[in-house]
């Protein structure tokens, strides 16, 4: 670097390597173990104590190896074969039995073996920084840990027990020795290369990615493709030499791996199955028939508001592009462009190629879970950025560029400390919009459970209702909690009312909230949806205060067009009550208002002939969706009160003093008319006229009757009719008022002229019209209730 001595450069980057190191050690501190932790933190401890390989026969071993050592220091160690789940095997019992027989807090069984996946973060940064240098100079280096420094996701899956950060560590460092073995063959490389490719396979089953990548540039490099320049061969006998110089180095490279492999394993061999001979490494085969049989076994998956068993193509191409940060998107494409231009073709290969290949393979799998899945593409990612040191950087616009990219990138990942976890770039809205897009490991993997323990104390809550996506007890950190349903069992969940919860605090994790791992009911928390959430725990747990309602509903209604989406004993257990009054009518083309309009809940099945049905008069919100797992919506529950707008728009409805008679008519000793209002006043042949009549329930009857609503010529003759009723008589009571739509169809042959609108109503079958009255009690003529004057123009 022109300004810069290689001795400040290494301090730099050592200053960069601490800034990453103390980022990690700082953030792991205040989160809990995540789902996947507690599983993994105990495998290596298994494997020594027993001797016995059965807990790796989901994972290769290396994490485990590293990790597991620690836990054997500790007092009091337990014997797995003495635990539940050890005979009959049981991966997950097994685990959680020995994680929990240690008698120790979850955080200090953790955070030691967290520091073994920090070291290998440091490590990861260290070989970037080399990469980096040799490809593009001490300024590229600086840039490349800069980057890495400051990557959400690097810093999120750096801290954790988990394989995904070994992983890309381990394939980070075979794809560099490997390509440096291709360039400049000698025994060095080949010792690093086999053993950064072993080390990679023992650390996920994903890291046989590694042979076709590896094959793949065998097969570039043989062709001439160099680490400065491009020498193609000159003859087919010199391509034929120097592939076969490039495969039998690759041959080296995959034999002395396999060895590593194996003595991740302790040399075992074995029968992987029944009827098999022995072979070396049967237990990573079972990994591996394992990771196959997980794939197609259609795990739980979320993409953008919808749940899926099988996954989607398109779910780590939206990951990607939401979860990384948008400065290295950028910055990697602009320095691909550069070595494009500047015919750089090999790094430009090393840097695509691998990330390209995951990418792809991620792609075809159905197991779409988080962007952990693809972690190892991040390092590739930051390499071709690296790129970028190579730019004219005296000139000010690309300084001025360079910085402001490097500030954007700053302030984002600071922004998030110490969430990295939850890191969503701008294009979802930041992390307060990631949960619209994606869940689990993605935002929510039960990371969050002492900065909820650290709230619940600041403002004094005593108790919460919980629903916790996580494998930890709540209750180690001190929280007191009532369960909710969740992925894995808090307890019975006793005195939930999903439709509308008691009044007190809900602490809600993101992920259950998706419904993504609720199958039996993913809706069973939606109600928490329609609410605004008091405080949000690290983006990931969501606090609600659910206040008494001052004005609690004292009915129900329910839909029924075309059938009735649940039964009244199944919504009293949804509100928690048995003191509800249930009245069922068709909202497609009526209206009860219980008592004059008090507050209900009314529930609305999720049907083509109810979409866009327009809403009541009154105050109307969604309280509840109900879906199925597939997110085909089965019914809605709305809350409604209408007793002050009902007054209201009964008040401004103005009759035609001309036509109708003083309101209220009454019509036998059942109904009083209101008031009605016509919709379409003039008509149209062909088309259909649509009127509103408003009704107050005087009595109950148990006599069938219907509500007429004729439009008849000058001879009283009807020539259009929309009888009907939509409120069947069981649901009525003295002071209900019924608003009933009547659609008259007007025939193509239809005279134009003046025509009256009428209604009224009659007893069915016999179709006996009940006697109407006016107010003076003096009976109306056919106890028929003229109303308007209609106009039918002639067709256009």
């Amino acid at each position: 670097m022109r300004y810069l001595t290689p001795a400040q450069c290494r301090w730099i980057a050592i200053g960069l390597l601490l800034l990453l190191f103390a980022q990690l050690t700082t953030s792991a501190a205040v989160k809990s173990p995540t789902f996947d932790e507690p599983l993994h933190a105990v495998h290596g401890y298994v494997d020594l104590v027993t001797g016995d390989w059965r807990m790796q026969e989901e994972h290769p071993p290396l994490i485990h190896l590293l990790t597991g050592p620690f836990f054997w220091l500790l007092p009091n160690r337990p014997d797995p074969r003495a635990l539940p789940g050890w005979v009959p095997f049981n991966y997950l019992e097994l685990a959680g039995e020995v994680f929990h027989a240690f008698d120790l807090h979850p955080d200090v069984l953790i955070f030691p073996s967290r520091v073994v996946v920090m070291l290998l973060t440091l490590l990861l940064g260290a070989t970037l920084h080399r990469w980096a240098v040799e490809r593009h100079g001490p300024l590229g280096g600086l840039l490349a840990l800069f980057v890495c420094a400051f990557s959400p996701n690097i810093l999120a899956h750096g801290r954790l027990i988990t394989t995904d950060l070994t992983l890309t560590c381990c394939f980070f460092l075979a794809v560099y020795a490997f390509q440096r073995l291709l360039v400049q063959p000698a025994a060095g490389w080949l010792a690093v290369a086999s053993l950064t490719f072993g080390l990679a396979l023992g650390a996920k089953a994903s890291a046989l990615l590694l042979i076709p990548v590896f094959a793949l540039l065998t097969l570039l490099r043989s062709s001439g493709l160099g680490a400065s320049e491009t020498e193609w061969p000159r003859t087919i006998e010199e391509w034929f030499h120097r592939l076969a110089s490039c495969v039998g180095w690759l041959t080296l490279t995959g034999l002395l791996a396999f060895l590593v492999l194996w003595a991740l394993y302790g040399f075992e061999t074995g029968s992987w199955a029944e009827g098999w001979p022995s072979l070396p490494l049967p237990t990573y085969l079972k990994a591996l028939l394992y990771v196959r049989y997980h794939d197609q076994f259609k795990h739980p998956a979320f993409l953008m508001g919808q749940r899926s068993g099988g996954g989607w193509w398109q779910y780590f191409p939206i990951a990607l592009a939401l979860k990384t940060p948008l400065p290295t998107l950028i910055g990697a494409l602009v320095g691909t462009a550069w070595l494009l231009w500047r015919r750089r073709w090999w790094a430009v290969l090393v840097g695509i190629v691998p990330p390209t290949l995951i990418f792809t393979a991620a792609l075809s799998s159905s197991l779409n879970i988080g962007y952990r899945h693809i972690l190892p593409v991040v390092p590739f990612l930051v390499l071709l950025v690296a790129a970028l040191a190579e730019l004219p950087w005296h000139r000010v616009a690309i300084t001025v560029a360079g910085g402001g990219m490097a500030l954007w990138l700053v302030a984002g990942t600071l922004g998030i400390y110490p969430d990295y976890l939850a890191y969503f770039n701008e294009l979802a809205g930041g992390p307060g919009g990631g949960h619209r897009y994606l869940t689990d490991s993605n935002l929510d993997w039960g990371q969050d459970l002492i900065r909820l323990r650290d709230y619940l104390q600041a403002q004094g809550i005593e108790r919460v209702y919980l629903s916790y996506f996580g494998n930890v007890n709540p209750a180690e950190y001190g929280i007191h909690y009532t369960p909710l349903p969740s992925h894995f069992s808090l307890g019975e969940v006793t005195d939930f009312a999903p439709f509308a919860p008691a009044a007190g605090f809900y602490a809600i994790s993101v992920t259950n909230l998706s419904g993504q791992y609720l199958i039996e009911n993913p809706s069973v928390l939606d109600w928490f949806n329609h609410q605004t959430p008091i405080a949000s725990i690290g983006h990931s747990i969501n606090v609600y205060q659910v206040l008494p309602d001052a004005s609690p509903p004292t009915w129900v209604g329910i839909c029924f067009a075309p059938g009735v989406p649940l039964d009244d004993e199944a919504f009293s257990q949804g509100v928690g009550r048995d003191d509800l009054r249930f009245a069922r009518f068709d909202c497609r083309n009526s209206w009860l208002y219980a008592e004059g309009g008090r507050p209900a809940w009314i529930v609305v099945p999720a049907t083509n002939e109810t979409e866009g049905l327009s809403p009541p008069i009154g105050s109307w919100r969604v309280v509840f969706e109900q879906e199925n797992y597939d997110g085909k919506q089965l019914f809605t529950i709305y809350r409604w009160e209408a007793r002050e707008a009902l007054e209201a728009h009964l008040a401004a409805l103005e009759a035609d003093p001309l036509v109708t008679p003083p309101l209220p008519v009454n019509v036998g000793n059942n109904l009083a008319l209101l008031d009605y209002e016509v919709h379409t006043p003039v008509g149209v042949p062909g088309d259909e006229l649509r009127l509103t009549t408003y009704w107050r329930v005087l009595a109950q009857t148990d006599r069938p009757l219907s509500l007429m609503a004729h439009l008849v010529d000058q001879t009283g003759h009807p020539v259009a009719v929309g009888d009907t009723l939509g409120v069947p008589i069981e649901g009525w009571a003295p002071g209900d008022i019924i608003a009933q739509t009547h659609r008259l169809a007007l025939d193509t042959a239809t005279t134009p002229g003046h025509y009256r609108l009428q209604t009224g109503a009659y007893w069915w079958p016999e179709v006996e019209r009940l006697p109407a009255t006016d107010a003076a009690g003096n009976p109306l003529p056919d106890n028929a209730i003229p109303l308007i004057e209609v106009e039918v123009e002639a067709a256009p």
